[in-house]
């Protein structure tokens, strides 16, 4: 073995070990995203399933009250799925249909609601980073 294979075996070595660090996994995406969801002070649930390098969310729901006992402002979504690329990166796969729904007291005191679907097709998302700084 040449001095030269020995320095570029090296190299690439160092260079995956740092692109290894960087790396987010699916489950800290989704431990960021609800952090940061409660810190505007959303109630989150979901059901957490994983799958090999896939983690599925299912019954997703988040809701927000509304200042001075207003009501709550929610989403929902069947799905969404945080799956891990070869390359460090995760992409958040979401469904067509999101259903948005509100409930609030009008200015004598009575119940409003209402809601809308918030639709999209094909919605990907990428994140990439590291756990501490995701892009």
């Amino acid at each position: 073995m040449s001095f030269r294979s020995v320095i570029l075996g090296t190299t690439s070595l160092i260079f995956l070990a740092n692109n290894a660090v960087a790396d987010v996994t699916a489950q800290d995406i989704w431990s960021d995203w609800q952090a940061y969801m409660a810190g505007f002070g959303y109630l989150v649930s979901a059901t957490e399933t994983v799958s090999g390098s896939s983690l599925e969310i299912t019954d997703f729901k988040m809701t927000v009250p509304m200042p001075e006992d207003g009501g709550e402002f929610g989403a929902t979504m069947d799905r969404i799925d945080f799956v891990e690329n070869y390359d460090g990166t995760v992409d958040l796969i979401f469904p067509e249909r999101m259903p948005l729904t509100f409930t609030a007291l009008g200015p004598d005191g009575t119940p409003i609601s209402g809601g809308l679907e918030y639709t999209m097709q094909n919605m990907v998302m990428q994140a990439s980073g590291d756990p501490s700084k995701i892009t």
